[in-house]
């Protein structure tokens, strides 16, 4: 009886170390990139996202989420530059520059502190009236020094119907 006792115990521990440990991704409704846990989003290399938008009765919101390791390093940097390269599914491209910033509202579904990585979502394009049904193309790129994004270990895209 002691034995299946401790076994039971040994194994209530176990998994519990292990779930502590698992790291979570992002908003479930993401696509998820995940990036080297060492150096983070490397220099040279881009993000690519498809983002199913089959609907063009609704308005559509495109938003970003990154985990980023909670460190020194980032207590300097107030955000991160990136170039966006947007494809429509006939070929079309439109691009943009802009600044993820660390400095976001610390809301629950925004701003999320685990196991030692923060995990923020931005809203990137609003009151989209999409016009070409199909899978749109996302490419995120890094804009300066590589020594900035090595926290990031994780970048996501996501389409949803804007309320």
């Amino acid at each position: 009886m002691l034995r299946i006792f401790n076994a039971i115990t040994g194994l209530i521990i176990i998994v519990i170390l292990f779930c502590g440990c698992a790291k979570n991704k992002p908003n479930r409704d993401y696509t998820y990139i995940s990036l080297n846990p060492i150096k983070g989003w490397e220099n040279g290399i881009l993000l690519n996202f498809n983002l199913e938008l089959s609907d063009t009765a609704n308005i559509y919101a495109i938003y970003f989420t990154a985990q980023i390791k909670d460190n020194q390093d980032i207590n300097s940097i107030s955000g991160f530059p990136v170039d966006v390269c947007i494809m429509s599914p006939k070929g079309d491209k439109y691009y943009n520059s802009v600044i993820l910033p660390l400095n976001v509202m610390q809301k629950k579904k925004i701003y999320h502190l685990s196991n030692g990585v923060i995990e923020i979502e931005w809203p990137y394009l609003k009151n989209i009236k999409n016009k070409e049904s199909g899978i749109w193309k996302l490419t995120l790129k890094q804009t300066q020094s590589a020594n900035i994004y090595k926290n990031i270990i994780g970048f996501g895209a996501s389409c949803k119907v804007d309320k």
